[in-house]
C-alpha cells in the first residue's frame, strides 16, 4: 500500500495502544531519509524518528539499506558522544515503512552553529568538539572483534549534533556506516569530505574489501576540523566536482595557518599540525588510530583554553568567538556570555580550596605530610587488527647498505630479520615507556620487593635497571603484559614499513642517542616530533625496550638506547640486542601492552574427549628416508624409530584431556595438599593475585614437575572424584589420541607447519596458554600434542620414564613426531615438561 503523508499532528500507532507517538516537528533529512521530532503520549518524552522518504516505498534496496542502518546503529555502545538508537517500529496503516527511534537531541548541528558564529569557531571550542567526536569514534573502535570495525563514512558538521545542556557533540546518521571491508553501497556521501582513496574508488560505492579502511574517516575528521577553524575547505571548493576530485587526488591542501583569522592566531601549533597530518594523501602518513588523535587533543586542551579570544557561556560552556559579539549562545540561547578575564575562579586560587585532609583525630594534615599522589596510569594507545610487514624493508636496504659500509657496520646489522607478513589481533600499547614514577608507585602499592635498584634522578624518566621478571610483575599488576616483538614493531613503524617512527631518514635531533651526544636518558615526552604513526613516543633511542620472547635466559631488546648509535641500532626491525633475563641495565626499560580483544581466547574449561577401538601405532619404516631428507636424524634417533615398529593395537575406551594440566589447576592441588610448589613459581604469593605465578601464566602448562609429582596429582584427583579414576596416558593411548586413525606424522597431518605449534621456530621462547594453536588440534580434538611442553607417559622401565610431544625449545619437526618418544631418569624436571590426564569411569 502507498505510504501516507507524514505531517505535524500525524499519529503513529493506535491511539488506544500505550505505544503511540505524535509528530510535533520536522527536523530535516537528506536524499533518502527524513527525521521527525515525535512525542510519546504516555511517557511524555520526545524522540527522533528517522524513516525513508515516500518516493522510496518501491525501492527494495533502499529499504534493505535502511534496515541495515537500524541494525548497525542499535548495536553501537552507549556513549555520551554517540546518538543512541532505541527501537525499530512498523505501524499499522503505514505498510512496510520502517521508523527508527532515536535519542532526541534538542540542539542543532555543528553546521548550524558554524553559521551562527559567522563561518568559523573559536579554537578552544574546535578542540573541545574534536575531542568529543574523537572519543565517540574511539568508543566505536573499542567494539572491534577480530578486526571487524565500523566505518562511519560520512563525518561532517551536518552529522554532529550538539546537546544544549552541556555543549556535548554527538555523532549521528549512520546511514552509510558499514563494517570495514564490506562497504558496497549505492550512495556516495559528501565528496568534499572524502579521502583520496575513497575518490579513487568512485566514492564508497563498489569498494573492494581492504582497499578503504578506518583511516578514511580520519581524513574526513581532518577536513571537518579544518572547516571549523577556518570556514574554508582545505582545497579550493569553487570548482566543478570533477576538478575538486582531481584536487583531492593530486593537490596539497592549503596550509591551515595561512587561513586563520586574527583571533585564531593563538591556536596551539600542535593542533594545527595534527589537522594537517589528518589530511595526508597516503593513509599510512595519517594518525593511524583515534587513540593517537585523542592523545594529541588532550595535550593541547589547556593551551587552547588559555587564549583570550572567546566569550564563555556560563550555562552550557560554549565558547563564542570574541569578534562575533553574538547576543546569545548559539547552543543553548543563553544571553550571558562572559568576557575574557571573567571565566571564574582559577583552579588553585583561594577560591578553590579543594579537599581538606585530616588525621584520625580530625586535625588538618599539612600538605607536605600527605603521601605523594599516584602518577597517571600509563596511557595505552590502540593498534587495530590486520596484516603488517615486519623485518627489513628491501627497498631501503641499498641506501642503508651504502652508508653502513662507510661506517663499517656489518651487513647483517641492517638486513635481519628478513621481511615477513604477520596478522595480529587488535592490541593496546603504552604511549611511552613506563616511567620511574609509575614503577615506584607500583612498588609502593603492591609491596613487590626489588632490592637495591639504582635509579636515575629527574622527572618523567623511563624506568631502568629492572629485570625481565620485574617488568612482567609491573604489567601483571597493572592489568597488562609485555608486548611481543611483532606488536612492538607494528606499533613503532605503522603499516607503511618505515625505518624509523618519523620516516625513512635518520634524524639525531629526534631521539636520545649517541649521535645526539646523550649522557643519560631523557624524559619520555622529550621528543614529540618523533612519534610513531600510532602515536608512540621514544621508540628509537633513550632506552632499549624489553619485549616478550627470546629464551628463558636471554630476552630481546628493541629500539636502541642513549649510549648507542641509533642510525642502525634504532632501525625498527632490527633484533641486534639481547640481555640476560636477570640483568639490570641502566639503558634498558620497557613499555606495557594489553589485549585489545578480551574474547579472543574462550574461557578456560577442562575438557576430555573419548578414544577407543583399533588403530595403527609406531613408525612406518618407509617414512624414514623421507624424514631424513627433511631434517637431520642422528644414528641413535634413527635406531629408536626403527625399533618402534608399525603395529595395530586395540584400546579399551578412555577419555583424554584436551589440554595439559595448567598452573591454575596445579595450584589447587598445592593448596589442598601442602606439597612443594614447582620450581619457577615465586617464593611467595603475589599480593594482587593470591597466586605464586603471574595472571598471564594461569593457563600455561605447569612445568618443573617430576614423573612422581604427576602421578601424585593423578591420585589426588582420583580420590576427590566419585565418578572417574585419573592417570597419565600410556604410550599407545597418547599416540592414537595424537595421530588418529589416519596415522598422521603430526597431529594435523603429514607436513610440518611451524604455524601450528609452539616449537623452537616460534617467537615465544617459553610456554604459551594451553588454548593457543587450535589449528594444530589432533583428529581426536586434543590441543598442543606437538609443541609447548613434552608430556609424561604412564609407562616406566626400571628407572626410566618416558615423554612425548616436543616442546617450545625443541625442533618439533623431529621431536614433535606423533610416534617419537624420549626416555629420561625418574627425577628429571624441566621448564619444558608437563603432563595431561586420562580418565576412566569407576566401576
Amino acid at each position: 500500500m502507498p505510504w501516507p503523508i507524514l505531517q505535524v499532528g500525524t499519529i503513529l500507532g493506535d491511539k488506544s495502544s500505550p505505544t503511540h507517538y505524535k509528530i510535533v516537528a520536522e527536523l530535516g533529512g537528506g536524499g533518502f531519509g527524513q527525521v521527525y521530532k515525535v512525542h510519546h503520549e504516555k511517557l511524555d518524552l520526545h524522540f527522533a524518528f528517522k524513516t525513508p522518504k515516500p518516493n522510496l516505498e518501491r525501492e527494495r534496496q533502499h529499504l534493505d539499506d535502511f534496515i541495515q542502518e537500524a541494525r548497525t546503529w542499535a548495536r553501537l555502545p552507549v556513549h555520551e558522544n554517540l546518538v543512541q538508537a532505541k527501537d525499530l517500529f512498523f505501524f499499522n496503516g503505514h505498510g512496510d515503512r520502517p521508523f527508527l527511534s532515536l535519542e532526541f537531541v534538542a540542539g542543532g548541528s555543528l553546521q548550524s552553529i558554524l553559521a551562527a558564529e559567522k563561518g568559523r569557531l573559536a579554537p578552544a571550542q574546535v578542540v573541545s568538539y574534536a575531542s568529543g567526536v574523537c572519543q565517540g569514534m574511539k568508543r566505536i573502535m573499542d567494539q572491534e572483534v577480530h578486526g571487524s570495525v565500523l566505518i562511519h563514512r560520512d563525518i561532517s558538521p551536518d552529522n554532529v549534533l550538539v546537546h544544549p545542556l552541556n555543549n556535548t557533540p554527538k555523532i549521528t546518521d549512520f546511514g552509510l556506516a558499514r563494517v570495514e571491508g564490506n562497504v558496497s553501497l549505492n550512495v556516495a556521501g559528501k565528496w568534499r569530505f572524502m579521502a583520496p582513496e575513497v575518490v579513487m574508488c568512485q566514492g564508497w560505492s563498489g569498494v573492494a574489501p581492504k582497499k578503504v579502511d578506518r583511516r578514511a574517516d580520519i581524513y574526513s575528521f581532518g577536513v571537518m576540523a579544518y572547516v571549523l577553524l577556518t570556514g574554508q575547505f582545505p582545497l579550493d571548493a569553487n570548482v566543478s566536482m570533477l576538478e575538486f576530485q582531481n584536487a583531492i587526488l593530486n593537490k596539497p591542501p592549503h596550509e591551515i595557518r595561512s587561513r586563520l583569522e586574527t583571533d585564531a592566531k593563538s591556536t596551539p601549533g600542535k593542533f594545527l599540525d595534527l589537522v594537517m597530518q589528518c589530511l595526508k594523501k597516503a593513509p599510512g602518513e595519517r594518525p593511524q588510530t583515534w587513540d593517537a588523535i585523542l592523545d594529541d587533543l588532550l595535550a593541547v586542551q589547556d593551551e587552547a583554553e588559555k587564549a583570550p579570544n572567546y566569550r564563555l557561556c556560563d550555562k552550557c560552556g560554549f565558547r563564542s568567538r570574541t569578534l562575533v559579539l553574538a547576543p546569545r549562545c548559539p547552543v543553548c540561547g543563553n544571553e550571558k556570555l562572559l568576557a575574557p578575564g571573567q571565566k571564574g575562579v582559577a583552579p588553585g586560587s583561594l577560591g578553590d580550596l579543594g579537599t581538606i585532609y585530616t588525621d584520625p583525630r580530625g586535625k588538618p594534615v599539612p600538605a607536605r605530610q600527605l603521601p605523594p599522589p599516584p602518577p597517571p596510569k600509563p596511557t595505552l594507545l590502540r593498534v587495530p587488527a590486520g596484516k603488517s610487514v615486519i623485518g627489513a624493508n628491501a627497498s631501503l636496504l641499498p641506501l642503508l647498505a651504502e652508508r653502513a659500509a662507510k661506517d663499517r657496520v656489518p651487513p647483517e646489522a641492517i638486513s635481519r630479520p628478513a621481511a615477513a607478513v604477520v596478522e595480529l589481533p587488535p592490541f593496546e600499547i603504552g604511549r611511552t615507556p613506563v616511567t620511574e614514577e609509575e614503577f615506584d608507585y607500583f612498588l609502593r602499592e603492591s609491596r613487590y620487593a626489588v632490592p637495591n635498584r639504582p635509579r636515575p634522578s629527574g622527572q618523567g624518566l623511563p624506568v631502568v635497571n629492572v629485570t625481565f621478571a620485574e617488568a612482567e610483575a609491573f604489567c601483571d599488576w597493572s592489568g597488562g603484559r609485555l608486548p611481543t616483538a611483532a606488536e612492538w614493531e607494528k606499533a613503532a613503524r605503522g603499516v607503511d614499513g618505515r625505518a624509523y617512527p618519523w620516516g625513512n631518514e635518520f634524524d639525531p635531533a629526534r631521539c636520545t642517542s649517541a649521535e645526539s651526544h646523550a649522557r643519560g636518558p631523557s624524559p619520555v615526552l622529550a621528543h614529540p616530533t618523533s612519534r610513531s604513526p600510532f602515536g608512540l613516543f621514544d621508540c628509537v633511542g633513550n632506552v632499549g625496550e624489553m619485549v616478550d620472547g627470546g629464551s628463558s635466559q636471554m630476552k630481546p631488546v628493541l629500539g636502541g638506547s642513549f649510549p648507542e648509535p641509533c642510525r642502525y641500532r634504532g632501525l625498527l626491525w632490527t633484533r641486534l640486542c639481547q640481555i640476560s633475563a636477570t640483568y639490570r641495565s641502566p639503558a634498558v626499560g620497557f613499555r606495557m601492552a594489553k589485549e585489545g580483544d578480551a574474547t579472543r581466547l574462550a574461557a578456560f574449561e577442562e575438557r576430555f574427549v573419548p578414544v577407543a577401538g583399533q588403530a595403527c601405532v609406531g613408525c612406518d619404516e618407509a617414512l624414514l628416508p623421507i624424514l631424513e631428507c627433511q631434517a637431520p636424524l642422528s644414528p641413535p634417533l634413527l635406531e629408536s624409530l626403527r625399533k618402534n615398529k608399525l603395529r595395530v593395537v586395540t584400546l579399551e575406551p578412555f577419555e583424554i584431556g584436551v589440554y595439559t594440566i595448567t598452573n591454575e589447576q596445579y595450584a589447587q592441588y598445592i593448596k589442598a595438599t601442602g606439597k612443594p610448589a614447582p620450581k619457577g613459581w615465586a617464593a611467595t604469593e603475589y599480593a594482587w593475585s593470591d597466586r605464586r605465578f603471574l595472571k598471564k601464566y594461569a593457563h600455561h602448562p605447569v612445568v618443573h614437575v617430576r614423573h612422581d609429582d604427576a602421578l601424585a596429582y593423578c591420585r589426588w584427583r582420583s580420590d576427590r572424584d566419585p565418578q572417574f579414576t585419573y592417570r597419565l596416558p600410556r604410550r599407545d593411548e597418547w599416540e592414537v589420541a595424537a595421530r588418529g586413525a589416519e596415522r598422521h606424522i603430526f597431529p594435523w597431518g603429514d607436513d610440518y607447519s611451524a604455524d601450528r605449534c609452539n616449537g623452537s621456530d616460534a617467537p615465544w621462547g617459553r610456554t604459551v596458554d594451553v588454548r593457543e594453536y587450535p589449528q594444530g588440534d589432533s583428529p581426536a580434538g586434543c590441543r598442543q600434542m606437538t609443541g609447548n611442553v613434552f608430556e609424561w607417559l604412564q609407562d616406566t622401565a626400571g628407572n626410566a620414564r618416558f615423554m612425548r610431544g616436543g616442546a617450545f625449545q625443541a625442533a618439533c619437526e623431529i621431536y614433535g613426531l606423533t610416534f617419537f618418544e624420549m626416555g629420561t631418569e625418574a627425577s628429571y624436571q624441566a621448564d619444558h615438561v608437563g603432563f595431561r590426564l586420562v580418565r576412566i569411569k569407576k566401576r
